[in-house]
């Protein structure tokens, strides 16, 4: 039996995929997440060999440092992130490197093709969509730091700036120079704007 862990938005859609994969005889799903930030504590208890991984699942952290926490924290569990091979650039090419322990699939693969890569991922083969592999060779550099990558990716989620601050262990005024700092190496003239900039090309 391959235990999955399966970290998606929406609570609908997450249902949705946790029927279709415990729907198989060799897979059984033993947790659902909503956020990226429980993914590694979770996986060190529940132990699954795969876990599914929406690439736009909020959390503080990227989901490739997010990943790389995971390989640390239970080597034997194999990540597959779900990407959206029009917008995965930047996440592609943080995630990149992690391959072939890791593995990267499209949002439009069918349901069959998701079973599939997680069968795959757990006997140990490579799972790499060409799209998506491609999108990571023309992917901007990233100008953000990681620091700043988690205060705009929170401020996206419309988290205010004293419980960024709350979250992140800063101080408030430490936030507020993060986002500064978004702003001029993004161009933008408002945290939201910016959030959307570096959501845009891929860097948070």
């Amino acid at each position: 039996m391959i235990r999955v862990l399966l970290g998606q938005r929406g609570t609908l859609f997450r249902s949705a995929l946790a029927a279709v994969l415990s729907g198989q005889p060799d897979l059984r799903v033993v947790a659902e997440l909503a956020n990226l930030d429980d993914v590694p504590a979770t996986a060190a208890r529940d132990r699954p060999r795969v876990a599914v991984l929406d690439g736009e699942l909020p959390g503080a952290a990227t989901v490739a440092a997010v990943c790389r926490d995971l390989r640390q924290a239970v080597p034997a569990c194999r990540p597959l992130v779900v990407l959206d091979r029009g917008s995965a650039g930047g996440p592609s090419r943080q995630l990149l490197p992690l391959a072939p322990w890791l593995g990267l699939i499209d949002t439009d693969a069918a349901p069959a093709d998701l079973v599939l890569a997680v069968r795959r991922l757990a006997r140990g083969e490579r799972v790499l969509d060409p799209g998506i592999a491609a999108a990571a060779q023309v992917a901007a550099r990233n100008p953000l730091t990681e620091r700043e990558s988690e205060v705009l990716r929170l401020t996206r989620y419309g988290a205010p700036t004293k419980e960024i601050a709350r979250r992140l262990d800063l101080r408030v005024g430490t936030v507020r120079n993060y986002l500064s700092r978004g702003l001029v190496k993004t161009g933008a003239r408002t945290p939201l704007e910016a959030t959307r900039i570096a959501h845009d090309a891929g860097w948070i």
